[in-house]
């Protein structure tokens, strides 16, 4: 009897050992207050405060890191965007990616982007020991993108580490083409091309049962896929590449919503949606 209980315990320990395999943590490393007016065609005239998040995947094949955020350069770095677009863009630091990932004595094994503007790849140049997986599209992106949104500073160190990489054509909820990083459809990166040439979204389904969709900037608040709203005319003007490819993405993502209420999207700036689920170290 004795040996069958503890044969329960030890069973029931690996399932929850199982169960924590794949985890996601959203990394604040700053943030920002604008208008909603701003941030969402249509939105309100009140002040929000946004977040500039990274994300950290756990995985057992090798942790991933999303995006970097703000880094530890990000002061020199803004001075490559004008005086007179610094305003739009101002930003109150929180602690870096690489500082937060080391107290908790973390390392990752490559960092993928969802797309090359400039507080989403500040710390690229922390990390210059690490592979930076991006589409080729994206990677070229950084040679002839422009203030405020790709800063060279950030993107033109010789010693970064650029690793193209190609979609399959295997779908993927609702997507002709996909990634599946591990083979295991715990991280499926998938294109969201329309903001930059080669913005993703990224589906991260951890094993508590929770499936996550990491769409960058494709809108700045979740508000806006509800709606099927892109962002204010100024503001597509000056970071959105293709903003009528934004709009068709927008739409898409809305029927993709509609069609799966469970998945949880994630903008990267969405403090009103990141704030609830914690922030690292907390996992999800």
């Amino acid at each position: 009897m004795k040996i069958m209980t503890l044969g329960l315990i030890l069973s029931f320990a690996s399932i929850v050992h199982a169960a924590d395999k794949v985890k996601l943590s959203i990394i604040k490393t700053g943030t920002a207050h604008t208008y909603e007016s701003l941030a969402l065609e249509g939105g309100a005239w009140k002040k929000i405060e946004v977040n500039h998040s990274a994300f950290l995947v756990e995985h057992p094949k090798g942790n991933i890191l999303v995006d970097t955020g703000l880094g530890e350069k990000i002061d020199d770095q803004f001075q490559d965007i004008s005086f007179f677009h610094r305003p739009a863009f101002a930003y109150k630091k929180s602690e870096t990616a690489k500082a937060q990932l080391a107290k908790e004595k973390i390392d990752f094994s490559f960092i993928l982007i969802t797309h090359l503007h400039f507080d989403h790849v500040s710390g690229l140049v922390d990390f210059l020991d690490k592979d930076i997986w991006a589409l080729s599209e994206e990677i070229a992106f950084k040679d002839v993108g422009t203030p405020p949104a790709v800063l060279k500073s950030q993107v033109s160190n010789p010693n970064i580490k650029w690793r193209p990489y190609t979609f399959t054509k295997t779908p993927y909820m609702g997507f002709s083409e996909s990634l599946d990083i591990y083979n295991d459809q715990s991280i499926v990166v998938v294109p969201l091309r329309g903001h930059t040439p080669g913005s993703v979204g990224i589906f991260v389904n951890t094993d508590r049962g929770n499936k996550f969709f990491l769409i960058g900037d494709t809108v700045w608040k979740k508000k806006g896929i509800d709606l099927k709203l892109g962002k204010f005319w100024l503001s597509k003007k000056l970071v959105d590449l293709d903003a009528d490819k934004v709009l068709e993405q927008i739409q898409k993502l809305h029927s993709f919503q509609e069609a799966n209420p469970k998945v949880i999207i994630l903008p990267s700036h969405d403090e009103s949606v990141q704030a609830p689920f914690g922030y690292f170290p907390k996992r999800l």
